[in-house]
C-alpha cells in the first residue's frame, strides 16, 4: 500500500532547487524540486521539474506531482 507521508530521508532532500530523482512506474528520472511539500486530502506530494531528456511519457521541463516512495537522492553514475 502506498504511503501518505514522506519519510524522514525523503523530507531531507525536498528543498526547492534540489536535484533529485523521481520514479515513473519502474523508471527513475532526474528532476529538480520546484515546490515545498503540499498535502491534498491527507496525501503529501511535491512538484518536481523533469530535467532529463524527453521520453515517450514525459517531456523535458514538465512539472510532475511526486508522491512518497517515488523520490530519492540522485544515484551517482
Amino acid at each position: 500500500m502506498a504511503r501518505k507521508r514522506f519519510n524522514q530521508d525523503e523530507k531531507e532532500i525536498i528543498t526547492v532547487g534540489a536535484a533529485v530523482e523521481w520514479r515513473n512506474g519502474s523508471h527513475w528520472h532526474p528532476g529538480r524540486v520546484v515546490s515545498e511539500i503540499k498535502t491534498d486530502l491527507g496525501w503529501q506530494y511535491v512538484r518536481v521539474e523533469h530535467t532529463g531528456p524527453t521520453t515517450s511519457t514525459v517531456m523535458r521541463g514538465d512539472t510532475i506531482e511526486v508522491h512518497p516512495g517515488s523520490i530519492r537522492r540522485p544515484v551517482a553514475d
